[in-house]
């Protein structure tokens, strides 16, 4: 299932890719890691500035294309990695 949820994030990441302008595609979608578990997909932002800007802006669209994928089944939450996570060489 974990595998079957990255191929959808995929898709999605594709789908978006052809509907926002580059910049924003650039900016708010690229930075996003999915992870997949039992519970469903999901997405870890670079910090909590872009976590919160893109369940603002993207929450509805990515769930929709999520569940059009997955036949409605999978979950979709945000996260952000930590200060110490990303910055490992300070």
């Amino acid at each position: 299932m974990k595998v079957v949820l990255l191929a959808t994030w995929q898709r999605c990441v594709d789908h978006l890719r052809d509907e926002l302008p580059s910049q924003q595609f650039n900016t708010w979608i690229r930075p996003l890691q999915a992870e997949a578990s039992n519970n469903g997909l999901t997405l870890r932002a670079p910090n909590r500035f872009v976590q919160e800007w893109v369940k603002d802006k993207f929450y509805t669209r990515i769930s929709e294309l999520v569940h059009r994928h997955t036949d409605g089944e999978q979950a979709v939450s945000y996260t952000h990695l930590r200060a110490h996570e990303t910055r490992h060489d300070l």
